[in-house]
């Protein structure tokens, strides 16, 4: 979930230069403003962590009004705020007052779709220290993380609840606002009993039983996260799904017509990735008859403008195994594990649904 790049007016991103028409910047500017465009990025998760979309509510506030609300500096909250609307998120009122505007709701923690909590999390330096050392783990090719920290990622968020309970809130967050885009894409009432491997805590195959109300549900994960499915526990959807605890690389529960792996692959290589689909296919027999679903960012397979890239890169940061992956590559992960691709639909959200069949 990278912010877009805020390039130069006239840059091309697909080609990386100024298309026909009037000439666009010389080529040093361009990259001055792909090297600064970092800038907004540290700016939003400040007001983001500060809290600042929040404290504005649905009032219009002049910056005095909320560094008291927020016990802050106003000279610096007022500067902060006015470049904040310069990024079309506040609203600057002639009489000095400052609103949110509809991007500025999306990092209030009250709205839906929040993306407060990922605005917190890129600004704690356990996230961001790694991409200090991206060049050196380029040239060596250990993982920029654990050269700043000497440990795993998720060792680390193990190791530091504070840390750990961050992260998390960025992923209920980012589940939440994807799970209404994937049923928005997806046909999901075709299936009788559907199984999220490696489902959490079952967010998702929740939303999914209500929407479809014909399905059956299985959710596969560890032991220890099954052990609060706090989502299948409302609505009635217990008596309509079973919770396994047990090791996608050893096996996968049987009984499912479809199967969903959500940002699951991502986080591993393609050795462990072809291990993890080889187990879904075992689970469903020599029928024919299932379906599987990769609910990923996909990168298009040729350089084009795409936030997957920059997240391939993040993975990278943080994870040795992590990547993102372009079409073809999930072609070849599926036919080496029994699977066909059919086709893949995206949805509005970075993610896309990577349709495939057993065979």
């Amino acid at each position: 979930m990278i912010p877009p790049v805020n390039v130069p007016k006239g840059f091309n991103m697909t080609n990386g230069a100024a298309p026909t028409g009037p000439p666009g910047p010389p080529p040093h500017v361009q990259v001055m403003g792909m090297i600064m465009a970092t800038l907004p990025s540290r700016v939003l998760a400040a007001v983001a962590q500060l809290g600042i979309p929040d404290a504005l509510g649905s009032e219009a506030l002049t910056p005095m009004e909320v560094a008291g609300k927020l016990d802050a500096y106003e000279p610096w909250v007022r500067r902060l705020m006015r470049a904040t609307a310069s990024l079309g998120v506040f609203r600057a009122d002639p009489d000095g007052r400052f609103a949110n505007t509809p991007l500025g709701d999306a990092l209030r923690s009250d709205t839906p779709n929040s993306v407060r909590a990922l605005g917190v999390l890129v600004n704690q330096p356990f996230h961001f220290m790694g991409w200090t050392q991206l060049a050196d783990g380029v040239r060596t090719g250990q993982v920029p993380f654990e050269r700043v920290h000497g440990q795993t990622f998720f060792d680390h968020l193990c190791d530091t609840p504070a840390d750990n309970a961050t992260f998390a809130a960025w992923m209920t967050q980012t589940s939440n606002a994807a799970n209404s885009a994937i049923l928005a894409a997806y046909d999901f009432t075709q299936a009788h009993t559907v199984m999220d491997v490696g489902g959490g805590q079952g967010a998702l195959l929740a939303a999914v039983l209500k929407h479809a109300p014909q399905a059956h549900g299985i959710l596969f994960d560890t032991p220890e996260v099954v052990g609060a499915t706090t989502p299948l526990d409302n609505d009635g959807l217990r008596s309509r799904s079973r919770v396994v605890g047990g090791n996608f690389f050893e096996s996968v529960p049987g009984g499912a017509d479809l199967l969903m792996l959500k940002t699951v692959l991502h986080d591993w290589d393609d050795d462990d990735c072809s291990a993890i689909l080889r187990r879904c296919r075992e689970s469903v027999g020599v029928d024919g008859s299932a379906k599987l679903l990769i609910i990923e960012s996909v990168l298009p397979d040729e350089c084009l403008p795409h936030p997957g890239f920059m997240m391939d890169i993040n993975m990278m940061v943080l994870n040795h195994g992590g990547r993102e992956r372009t079409r073809s590559e999930y072609e070849a992960l599926l036919s080496g594990a029994g699977f066909q691709l059919q086709q893949i639909f995206p949805t509005q959200s970075p993610m896309s649904i990577v349709e495939a069949v057993a065979v």
